[in-house]
């Protein structure tokens, strides 16, 4: 007879283990976390205790001779981890980026002292959640998020009639003004976002999309506790208009910046046609490796770890890495080249639970789960930061990277940007002045195909608001206009039959003279009201 007992991890009642489905005793020695039938849509199945020791790095010195780090076919790892964990990858430069309180993190803060422009911490410690004052609620939550619809007894307060969450509850924010669930699990996003959603797969190893995944099988794969099986990443996840979506809130200093949120019409938003891009749910399994990359349209982040740890390797945005970085991403031998190798600058920063980081525009960074992990962020776009987005765009063009991996509408929301600036500072008509219409040289019928699908309709001819955009720009700077906007530049050579010729740079000098001392006469009147 079976005399043992054993407590269930979920509801904390007390089984016989041969109710609880064990033939033997010694069986329950290898248990790690166990879970009764009723616990296991929440919470997972039963995990037992690490037996297998999963392939280590080994590495091919062969390559290694000729600069290349490679590992063995056999290996499971990506054949970064074990240098990461022995510490001869590379001898990270000592990083001295800003911790700062959440108190002090606001936009009047980032855009009067320029702090943005390296990433920022918020140590969890002094981020504190304010989950303690409010102790019992979290089982309300964890019943929601396993049946898919609020608990019998739930208020309308707390869980509107349609669980579509219209509103987020005024409940749980930290000192960031950020709301992320409580003790919100991988179990719980499936059941939230949606069993039979289908996720694109990292295969860590080989940095390629792996077998397609739902997220009930996902929810699986991630709760089994097999150290040989092969390491797996998902980071494209976006839980904006799903259930999950719907209990979370961005820091309000992102709120605050984010370019988007300040141009993109609400009309279109209230209709669900917007930039996706504000909730990424990111699960990553211990040893997971993410090689350098600059986030899509060089758009900022924010980063919270809800569980495990991650390591951050940064890459300023300065110009010679960019270009190092763009070859890279050329180079056939990128996979086994480390970034860092060729920049000769990096830092390391390791985060745990509970931190928060804003990784501003264009950095450079890869990414290791030194212990497996849960995190929410998201992508976005700021005024201060136009230089660096346009820099990337232009690499991402370089690069001919896909569409479905840059920043969606990213031109949609430029334009809406310059529309705004021109409706909230007009240009006076003393300034404004008549363009003749031409189209540069150079462009293809698909990329201007993509442009006019990025512009928006109903506020006038395209060219003419660039061209008195362009104008705007050079009233505000004082620097010249450039020379495709001024009048002249196309009377010359209209006078020949046939497409306009370009002009010569002794004659795009004398106009750029020409704007400048125009620029010069008009600059004590350069601000409006």
């Amino acid at each position: 007879e079976l005399d043992e007992w054993i407590s269930c991890n979920g509801c904390k009642k007390w089984f016989h283990i041969d109710c609880a489905g064990f033939k033997k005793a010694h069986e329950v020695r290898d248990v790690d976390k166990f879970f009764c039938n009723p616990c296991e849509p929440t919470h997972g199945k039963t995990t037992y205790v690490r037996k297998s020791a999963r392939a280590h790095a080994s590495v091919d010195y062969a390559e290694l001779q000729r600069g290349v780090l490679k590992t063995s076919e056999e290996s499971m790892e990506h054949h970064y981890i074990q240098p990461i964990k022995d510490g001869t990858l590379f001898p990270f430069d000592r990083e001295s980026f800003p911790r700062i309180r959440p108190e002090l993190v606001t936009r009047e803060f980032f855009e009067k002292s320029g702090t943005f422009v390296e990433p920022i911490c918020i140590p969890a410690e002094w981020n504190p959640r304010p989950w303690e004052e409010r102790a019992g609620k979290a089982k309300d939550f964890d019943k929601v998020a396993a049946a898919g619809r609020p608990p019998a007894d739930a208020t309308a307060d707390l869980y509107p009639e349609d669980f579509e969450y219209d509103s987020l509850r005024d409940d749980g924010q930290d000192k960031l003004d950020m709301v992320m669930p409580e003790g919100l699990s991988v179990r719980q996003v499936c059941n939230l976002v949606g069993p039979e959603y289908p996720l694109d797969v990292i295969d860590v190893k080989t940095q390629n999309s792996g077998a397609k995944m739902n997220l009930a099988k996902w929810a699986d794969y991630y709760e089994e506790e097999s150290e040989d099986k092969q390491i797996r990443n998902v980071i494209s996840l976006e839980v904006s208009q799903s259930k999950l979506g719907r209990l979370l809130r961005r820091p309000k200093v992102v709120r605050d910046i984010d370019l988007q949120d300040q141009v993109w019409p609400q009309e279109e938003t209230d209709k669900g046609k917007y930039p996706k891009v504000q909730y990424y749910c990111l699960m990553s399994i211990a040893d997971s490796y993410t090689d350098f990359h600059i986030d899509f349209g060089g758009s900022s982040v924010y980063y919270h770890i809800l569980k495990g740890k991650k390591t951050f390797f940064f890459i300023p945005p300065k110009p010679k890495h960019l270009k190092a970085y763009e070859e890279w991403n050329e180079s056939p031998q990128q996979n086994f080249t480390f970034l860092g190798n060729i920049t000769g600058e990096c830092y390391r920063v390791d985060l745990k639970e509970g931190d928060t980081m804003l990784i501003p525009s264009g950095w450079i960074h890869a990414v290791w789960t030194p212990e497996t992990s849960l995190v929410i962020g998201g992508n976005f776009l700021t005024r201060m930061s136009y230089k660096n987005q346009f820099k990337v765009v232009e690499i991402e063009k370089a690069n001919k990277t896909p569409m479905k991996f840059r920043y969606p509408f990213f031109q949609k929301i430029m334009f809406y940007t310059a529309l705004k600036y021109l409706k909230d500072d007009p240009l006076p008509p003393s300034v404004s002045q008549m363009f003749y219409e031409g189209l540069r040289d150079g462009i293809s019928a698909d990329q201007m195909k993509r442009m006019n699908a990025s512009i928006p309709k109903g506020h006038g001819e395209p060219l003419e608001v660039a061209k008195t955009f362009a104008l705007w720009v050079a009233w505000k700077t004082g620097e010249p206009a450039p020379a495709f906007a001024h009048p002249d530049a196309l009377l010359d050579t209209i006078r020949d039959e046939g497409p306009p010729k370009k002009l010569s740079a002794r004659a795009i000098k004398d106009l750029e003279r020409k704007e400048a001392f125009a620029a010069y006469k008009v600059a004590p009147d350069r601000q409006s009201e």
